[in-house]
C-alpha cells in the first residue's frame, strides 16, 4: 500500500490548453509522475478543490516512499522557477482533506483491441445506470470525469485513460470495504465485460489495487 500526495500547480490552467507550450508543459509535468510515481490522476482546475485545494490543474500520485516525494517536491519546485510561478505545496493525502474520503477509478473504456488502438465503451450505457443506482446513495458528489497515465510493470506501453471517480465519505476500514465489495460484486465480472485486471482504490489517501482474480505474487491485498 502507498501513500498518495496531492498538489495543484497554479501555472497550468485549462484555459489555452491546446496552446503549445501549455501542451509542452504539462507533458512534461506528467512524464516526471510517471517517472517518480508510475502513474498519476489528472484533476481539472476548478473540480474537487475541497478535497484538492489551490489553482490550476490538480494532480493525485502514489508514492511508494518519503525518498519519492522529496524528489518529487524538488521537481515541482525547479518546474516552477523554470515557468515563473509559485511552487505547488506537495501534501501527503492521509494528512489533508481526503482523510476523511475514498474513491474508486473506473475507466470509460476498455483495453485495446490487439495493436489496432480501438477501444470499446467498457459497459453498455444501461449497465453504467445500473453501477450508479447501487452506488449513488453513497456518494459524496456527483461522478467526477478525470484523466489518468498508467505505466504498469508488466506493460511495454503507457495506457491513458479517462476515468468516472465515484468520491464517498469514509471514516473506517469498514466505509473502504463497501468500495471494495462493489467492485468485486458488481464492476468485475470474470472478463465477460470489464477487460480491467484491476481497479485503483484510493482508502482515505493510500492508493490500493483491486483485482478481479488473485492479485501477483507478494502483492498485498489487504485494506487498511
Amino acid at each position: 500500500m502507498k501513500n498518495e500526495y496531492d498538489f495543484r500547480f497554479p501555472g497550468l490552467l485549462m484555459r489555452g490548453f491546446q496552446a503549445p507550450i501549455s501542451k509542452l508543459r504539462v507533458r512534461r509535468l506528467r512524464d516526471i509522475l510517471l517517472g517518480i510515481a508510475g502513474g498519476f490522476t489528472e484533476i481539472a482546475p476548478g473540480a474537487l478543490t475541497d478535497l484538492v485545494p489551490g489553482d490550476g490543474m490538480g494532480y493525485i500520485a502514489a508514492l511508494g516512499s518519503k525518498e519519492k516525494a522529496l524528489a518529487l517536491q524538488s521537481d515541482l519546485h525547479r518546474l516552477a522557477r523554470i515557468w515563473g510561478v509559485p511552487p505547488p505545496a506537495l501534501v501527503k493525502a492521509s494528512d489533508g482533506p481526503r482523510s476523511d474520503y475514498s474513491f474508486v477509478l473506473i475507466p470509460d473504456l476498455a483495453n485495446e483491441v490487439l495493436q489496432s488502438g480501438r477501444r470499446r465503451d467498457l459497459f453498455s450505457p444501461e449497465r453504467w445506470t445500473r453501477i450508479h443506482r447501487i452506488i449513488g446513495p453513497r456518494l459524496s458528489r456527483p461522478v467526477e470525469f478525470v484523466y489518468g497515465e498508467w505505466a504498469p510493470a508488466d506493460v511495454a506501453r503507457l495506457i491513458p485513460d479517462v476515468l468516472r471517480m465515484y468520491i464517498v465519505r469514509s471514516r473506517s476500514a469498514a466505509d473502504d470495504g463497501f468500495l471494495k465489495k462493489f467492485v468485486q460484486s458488481h464492476v468485475f465480472d470474470g472478463g465477460r465485460t470489464c477487460d480491467q485486471k484491476a481497479i485503483y482504490l484510493s482508502a482515505r489517501g493510500r492508493a490500493n489495487l483491486l483485482f478481479d482474480r488473485k492479485p501477483p505474487s507478494g502483492y498485498d491485498q489487504h485494506i487498511c
